[in-house]
């Protein structure tokens, strides 16, 4: 498939065309600087289900950016604040999409996902070891860095399935067997996908860039995050197994200022913040 009827199946897509209305509404009331939080509270209590889920997570351990308990919308706009909000009602309606798979890919998509909690989980424990000034917005790259495999898991499943053929039969990183039979890799999809959905560029960079830190001009920093907490998931098989290790990019490390002794204690809680991740997150129904 060429990159310009990717680029047109991506915006027909059905469950893909748009992200969740009441996200699009957050984003747009935050964008406009005459919104209060009372206003944003009272848009996202019109959903109960997603207000049940913002709650959840928002108190949960691995995302928790207050000591407090949040009790209320209107507590967590106050508490987390307007960015902070919008990229919880991110997370929450993301795990509402992509569950209509082929029964032989069900299994592919669950690792997936596993392997994107991972990141996620990783990319904030990574933020908080260096001081990054947002680590709620890394749980989000993470979360949202390999969305490209599920967009071509959906719009091109045989070819996907010649993808994971390849790799396990030559032992090739994903992305380079993507170039081998696409001529382009799920970083390149999840970019366009980002892009139609009008995300921020940081995400956006972040998701193109996280096999290659060292392309990316702009937002460098969360770029390397995302890298680091990719080989890390991998190196601990949380999520995609028998997959091969991408390399880890030295420059991205010395960036960050990530000390070699940070790196087994942040293996160990990331091992042990992912199972609690994906039991809440993610559950078996």
């Amino acid at each position: 498939m060429d990159k310009d009827t990717l680029w047109n199946k991506i915006k027909k897509m059905s469950e893909l065309s748009t992200l969740p209305e009441v996200y699009t509404k957050i984003a747009e009331l935050i964008d406009d600087p005459r919104t209060s939080a009372a206003t944003l509270a009272s848009v996202i209590s019109r959903d109960q289900v997603l207000t049940a889920k913002l709650l959840r997570m928002a108190s949960s351990p691995f995302y928790r950016a207050s000591a407090e308990k949040i009790t209320s919308i209107t507590f967590a706009v106050a508490i987390l604040g307007f960015n902070a909000t919008k990229n919880l009602v991110l997370s929450a309606s993301l795990f509402d999409l992509f569950h209509d798979f082929e029964k032989d890919f069900q299994a592919v998509v669950r690792s997936v996902w596993e392997h994107s909690i991972a990141c996620a989980v990783g990319s904030k424990i990574i933020a908080q070891y260096i001081r990054y000034k947002q680590p709620e917005e890394m749980f989000v790259i993470g979360l949202l860095h390999d969305i490209g495999k599920i967009v071509e898991l959906q719009i091109m499943p045989k070819e996907f399935r010649e993808i994971i053929n390849l790799t396990s039969d030559n032992g090739l990183l994903i992305k380079d067997a993507e170039e081998q039979i696409l001529g382009y890799t799920h970083s390149y999809v999840g970019k366009l996908l980002g892009k139609h959905w009008n995300l921020s560029p940081q995400i956006i960079n972040s998701v193109e860039f996280h096999h290659s830190p060292e392309e990316a001009n702009e937002f460098q920093i969360p770029v390397s995050i995302v890298h680091i907490a990719d080989v890390f998931s991998h190196t601990l098989e949380l999520g995609e197994v028998n997959s091969k290790i991408p390399i880890l990019n030295n420059k991205s490390c010395e960036l960050l200022e990530l000390k070699v002794s940070m790196i087994e204690p942040i293996l160990r809680e990331l091992k042990r913040e992912w199972k609690d991740a994906v039991a809440f997150l993610f559950p078996v129904k």
